[in-house]
């Protein structure tokens, strides 16, 4: 797009965010499914961009057609916040399933087992925890001797 005195972005398309939300609606189906329904805004940028090949997509218009894929008819993504990032999520996931798998019986959960299990990186899986324990889900043991984990929080979310 081109830049006016006021850095205003104009593109020649008036519905570019719109359209580019419509191709990565059908580009991240897959990925999403193979990911447990979770993937990091920045491996998303970097898959997506990486498949295009030429003409790459800015960060800046990736992520505002992200923020459009809830509106689209028939979207199954959305954007949320995780830690200090952002993630795509496909409605009906099974990564918050899979947390909740992981602590039946009271066991334990780490980063890098809940990775393992969702096929994700140890580090998204640690902020996916945070973010578990911050709804009130989880609740963490930072002593543990084999590291920081996190058990199924029983006043909330019983067995």
């Amino acid at each position: 797009g081109m830049h006016t005195k006021k850095k205003k972005r104009i593109h020649p398309i008036g519905n570019y965010h719109k359209e580019l939300a419509k191709q990565l609606l059908d580009f991240f189906q897959d990925p999403l499914e193979r990911a447990s329904g979770v993937l990091s805004t920045v491996d998303a940028y970097c898959l997506y961009n990486k498949a295009r090949g030429v003409g790459l997509v800015s960060p800046d218009d990736f992520m505002q057609s992200c923020h459009k894929l809830p509106t689209l008819a028939g979207s199954n993504i959305s954007l949320s916040k995780v830690g200090a990032g952002s993630v795509l999520r496909l409605q009906g996931g099974t990564h918050d399933t899979a947390i909740l798998e992981a602590t039946k019986d009271r066991r334990p959960v780490s980063a890098i087992k809940l990775a393992s299990v969702l096929k994700i990186s140890s580090h998204l899986a640690s902020q996916i925890l945070y973010d578990a324990e911050a709804r009130g889900q989880l609740c963490r043991d930072a002593l543990a001797p084999e590291g920081t984990v996190f058990y199924r929080n029983l006043f909330c979310c019983p067995e």
